[in-house]
């Protein structure tokens, strides 16, 4: 993957799982830290040196990163086994990789009720991940940031249905991942266990319910699955704090409209003129980015779980 998705080996919390519990069975803002920092692992497909690296701080297996390519998809994930756990996390988009955001604009709904990008690209992997996850008896946990979000609930449904039910699935600025009937179908089976955070003004979680049609009907319906914790731009995410049921849809794009244009009220009020820089190599050129896209970069996620 690009420069754009991945961080040098220095700039990852060697703490990160040191307060994890993999049999928690409930949402825990130690459990969200360390899979958001494996959510960022998986981008660095392209830099097995440093997944060898932070794999092994971790306490990690020796991990081999999965790929599924075709002429329009490509679904990258990795699959760490600790002694107490198996956690899979899909890379999420790369702004530089076209396949990502072909799969992210297909959004028609499938037989399934799922969006057809997401489940095409999911489709492409998972074999590869069932191999991995059904050789382990410990508990399964998935995990991943935007696209990879979605790929992971998808999974974690069909990893359920194999009988591997996953006991969390945490997710960072997820995008709608099917409609109604999907959302309905997913709850009943892991709404209770599937954590859904989202983090200030973050655009893709906000994108609308609904999206034009080619062709009758008029719209398409979307609809998230799992309870929504959030946080305010630039605030950590209370452990404390009540989650969204897990029947719920927010947020809104009115409501993630509104919220961006207060924070960039709020912030040139303060004298802030541009967005929060970030780390690595183009950390400077983020604070050109809007609020609401420099919101849903996982380094803000990151910052917003640090202890």
């Amino acid at each position: 993957m690009s420069v754009f998705v991945q961080l040098p080996p220095k700039d990852y919390d060697a703490k990160a799982f040191d307060a994890f519990s993999a049999l928690r069975g409930h949402f825990d803002v130690d459990d969200a830290r360390a899979m958001m920092w494996m959510a960022q692992l998986s981008y660095e497909f392209d830099a097995p040196e440093t997944i060898k690296e932070i794999a092994s701080v971790w306490k990690l297996k020796p991990i081999d990163p999965i790929r599924a390519r075709g002429p329009l998809i490509d679904t990258r994930a990795i699959v760490g086994e600790r002694a107490d756990c198996t956690i899979v996390a899909f890379a999420g988009t790369d702004p530089a990789l076209a396949s990502n955001l072909i799969t992210d604009a297909k959004v028609r709904l499938t037989p399934l009720d799922t969006h057809e990008g997401f489940q095409n690209a999911f489709d492409a992997a998972w074999e590869q991940v069932k191999a991995q996850i059904e050789r382990s008896a410990r508990p399964l946990s998935f995990t991943a940031h935007r696209l990879g979000a979605a790929l992971a609930v998808l999974a974690a449904e069909k990893a359920h249905d194999a009988g591997m039910t996953p006991a969390a699935v945490y997710t960072f600025g997820m995008p709608r991942a099917g409609g109604a009937t999907f959302a309905a179908r997913y709850n009943g089976k892991l709404g209770d266990r599937t954590f859904r955070l989202v983090h200030g003004g973050d655009i893709v979680p906000c994108i609308p319910e609904w999206f034009a049609r080619l062709a009758p009907p008029a719209r398409i319906r979307f609809q998230h699955v799992g309870q929504m914790l959030k946080c305010d731009a630039g605030a950590k995410f209370d452990r404390l704090a009540a989650l969204g049921v897990a029947t719920g849809n927010d947020p809104a794009f009115r409501m993630g409209v509104r919220e961006n244009w207060i924070n960039r009220r709020n912030a040139l009020l303060g004298g802030q003129l541009f967005a929060a820089a970030g780390p690595g190599p183009l950390g400077r050129l983020l604070m050109l980015l809007p609020f609401a896209i420099r919101d849903h970069l996982p380094d803000r996620y990151r910052n917003a779980l640090a202890p």
